[in-house]
């Protein structure tokens, strides 16, 4: 039985309380499901009759359909991530260093990229060196050490400082940067 992401420390804490010696046999083929049946004592047809009647509840709450809309956001955001690779990381960027921000962003849209950073389709960016308004997607590096944005050769050739910008994006340089 494949366990959901995540669950294996809860079942590893379920067995250090009622079967301490779980560690014992551990090797490339343990499974904590198997070992968690076998401690409870259900056999093949108990969990055939459990798994039936955990389908009749699931359905009555629309169960398929659920996993069909779950599967489908995962689906999604596989894509979303792989479209995100390809444009911060495969492309052209414009590289700004970021050394003490103040910065305004919608929390709810954000998109972790681990493990390059964290995008924001929408964010404002203050430092020392100016302002960067970016509504079309920009990636803040882990370590809040660097922004990334889009940038074809044609915007590079056109900018022209303090102000420049690109499709989505527009920076405001400060005085001397």
């Amino acid at each position: 039985m494949v366990l959901p992401p995540g669950t294996g420390a809860a079942y590893g804490l379920l067995l250090d309380q009622f079967l301490p010696s779980w560690r014992s046999g551990l090797n490339s083929s343990f499974s904590f499901s198997e070992v968690m049946l076998k401690y409870l004592q259900i056999s093949d047809a108990d969990r055939e009759k459990r798994l039936t009647r955990i389908e009749v509840i699931a359905d009555s709450y629309g169960g398929s359909e659920l996993f069909i809309r779950e599967n489908n956001k995962l689906i999604e955001t596989e894509i979303k991530q792989q479209d995100y690779i390809e444009k911060f990381t495969k492309k052209n960027v414009l590289i700004l260093p970021l050394f003490k921000i103040k910065m305004s962003f919608d929390p709810d849209r954000i998109f972790s990229l681990k493990p390059f950073g964290t995008v924001y389709p929408s964010i404002t960016i203050i430092d020392k060196w100016g302002k960067i308004t970016v509504n079309s997607g920009a990636l803040l590096s882990s370590d809040f050490s660097k922004l990334l944005v889009p940038i074809t050769q044609q915007e590079l050739k056109r900018a022209t400082l303090p102000n420049f910008h690109g499709e989505g994006w527009q920076v405001e340089l400060n005085p001397g940067w």
